[in-house]
Parts: C-alpha cells; sequence; structure tokens
C-alpha cells in the first residue's frame, strides 16, 4: 500500500531494531537484519545456505521458519565450497522453493494460502 523506502545506510542499529520491531514479519536470507528482527520478538523467515543453517538457524519453529538449500557446489564452476570459496558471487540459495516461502509466511500470518487461479490458456 505504500513505496518502499530504501533505508541502507540511514538507520543507526538502534534505528533498525525499532524499524522492525514494527514489522508483522521479516522474510530474509541469512543476514544479520534477519537474526535482529528475530531478537527484538518479530516472526521471522530465514533463508539459508545448509552449512550457515546448522550455525545460525531458529532454535524452534513456533514463531520462525528456516527455508534451506542443500547445494554445496558453486553453480558457476562446479568447485565444492565447504572448505574453500571461490570467487563467483552465484547464489547457493536459488533453489529454495518460493511456494514453500509463502506457505510459511501465510502460516506465521495466521492466513491461508490462496488457491492458485486455475490455468484457462497456455501462453509460450
Amino acid at each position: 500500500r505504500h513505496p518502499a523506502v530504501n533505508t541502507a545506510g540511514r538507520l543507526s542499529l538502534s534505528g533498525l531494531a525499532g524499524l522492525l520491531s514494527l514489522s508483522s514479519l521479516v522474510i530474509s536470507n541469512d543476514t544479520g537484519p534477519l537474526h535482529l528482527a528475530r531478537a527484538v520478538g518479530v516472526p521471522t523467515i530465514g533463508i539459508y545456505w545448509i552449512g550457515n543453517l546448522i550455525n545460525g538457524g531458529p532454535l524452534t519453529v513456533s514463531r520462525h521458519r528456516a527455508h534451506f538449500s542443500w547445494r554445496i557446489h558453486c553453480p558457476a564452476c562446479g568447485k565444492s565450497c565447504i572448505d574453500t570459496d571461490c570467487a563467483h558471487p552465484d547464489s547457493f540459495v536459488s533453489e529454495v522453493p518460493v511456494f514453500e516461502v509463502m506457505h510459511s509466511a501465510f502460516e506465521l500470518l495466521g492466513s491461508r494460502l490462496p488457491e492458485p487461479a486455475p490455468l484457462t490458456e497456455t501462453v509460450f
């Protein structure tokens, strides 16, 4: 209902905590703001790479959900990134299904996920 406002670099840490505390739900990749939202009591959905989920995922699922990717090889070069990093910026979590994240969001917000509209025409 309102246009997005870019607050990057414009809020202090306490300002960000205050802004997040006003949220009904925070959906984010595994970043500081996700953990800060959880710390101020906001329900969260985190999108994690499996290695980071083990170290930084939520401890409970009552108000927090974790979606994750099992990808351990770089999508660009195929190198295993368990022990070392490669220089490619490709996402390791792009395979996390949007529908599953949406389902968790509606669940945490106490709503039902709308039924998809029936397909009436195939467009190529």
